[in-house]
């Protein structure tokens, strides 16, 4: 079985909406770390290119949508997406992002990669820049049916389908995050929190 890809040129952009404040990031690093001093904090957007999947049934009928494969009639955005590859360092991963959690976000069409764009300010949060991808979108297509396909494998789901599961056509998608220096960390001057979740990671120097 091998995947294939609806193929998208441009591709269409979708902010991943933050929903964690400067406010609420320092909050939750002072709940960890005791101590902990906000020196500053900036909002930047990750580039990922973000892949619909869709799988045929077993019996081999018309294939039905694993998570979204299609758009959504009125808005133009996908129902769900399933496969992410980010534009810095090109690692594929299975996500869950729906719908609801995307708005769409312009130029429409998009600049070739890579691009330099800001995501303007939104209510409660400052505007944010868009870091610079390296990622080609040929090299992302590939990634991403290289990942399906090793998933494809290790699924017996997968396994006993007829038909060939299906990438959907690729959009683009800028994820926020807080990048917040601090002070009286242990290990580390900088944090880097994820304005969606509220998870965060140390920036090694």
């Amino acid at each position: 079985m091998t995947p294939s890809l609806e193929v998208s040129i441009p591709p269409k952009c979708f902010l991943l909406k933050p929903l964690i404040r400067e406010v609420d990031a320092t909050c939750s690093l002072e709940e960890r770390y005791p101590g902990v001093t906000q020196v500053s904090a900036r909002l930047i957007y990750y580039p990922y290119f973000g892949f619909p999947v869709a799988i045929g049934s077993p019996r081999g009928s018309r294939p039905s949508p694993l998570s979204g494969l299609f758009c959504s009639e009125d808005t133009g955005v996908p129902e769900r997406i399933s496969i992410i590859v980010d534009l810095l360092e090109g690692q594929a991963a299975v996500t869950d992002i729906t719908r609801e959690q995307l708005e769409a976000f312009g130029p429409d069409p998009l600049p070739h990669l890579p691009f330099a764009l800001t995501v303007p300010a939104r209510e409660g949060f400052p505007p944010g820049k868009v870091l610079d991808a390296r990622i080609t979108m040929d090299d992302a297509n590939k990634t991403a049916l290289t990942f399906l396909t090793f998933i494809a494998t290790k699924s017996r789901r997968l396994r006993r389908c007829a038909s060939e599961v299906t990438l959907g056509a690729p959009v683009l998608i800028l994820k926020p995050f807080w990048i917040m220096e601090i002070q009286s960390h242990p290990d580390n001057s900088k944090m880097l929190v994820d304005a969606v979740s509220g998870g965060y990671h140390p920036i090694l120097t």
